[in-house]
């Protein structure tokens, strides 16, 4: 009989949940396309001084969240 190697998940909170898609798509803009609107929309992320770009990822994850989706991380 062969063994099955069963992994272990932890739930990613909220906060890190958001965090991690801002870092993402941030960076992606900057790295990850050579889209020629992307230098803009990074700048306006970059030079935002209030929390619309915070707010909108939260908005985001609620969203996910309110379909049932979940944010795991394996555990180590």
């Amino acid at each position: 009989m062969s063994e099955r190697k069963v992994n272990a998940y932890i739930t990613v909170e909220d906060d890190e949940f958001a965090s991690l898609l801002m870092e993402g798509v941030h960076t992606g803009l900057r790295k990850g396309t050579e889209a020629p609107s992307s230098s803009s929309l990074w700048k306006a992320i970059a030079l935002s001084s209030d929390e619309a770009w915070g707010d909108a990822c939260r908005y985001a994850v609620d969203g996910l969240k309110s379909m049932g989706y979940k944010l795991v991380k394996e555990a180590s």
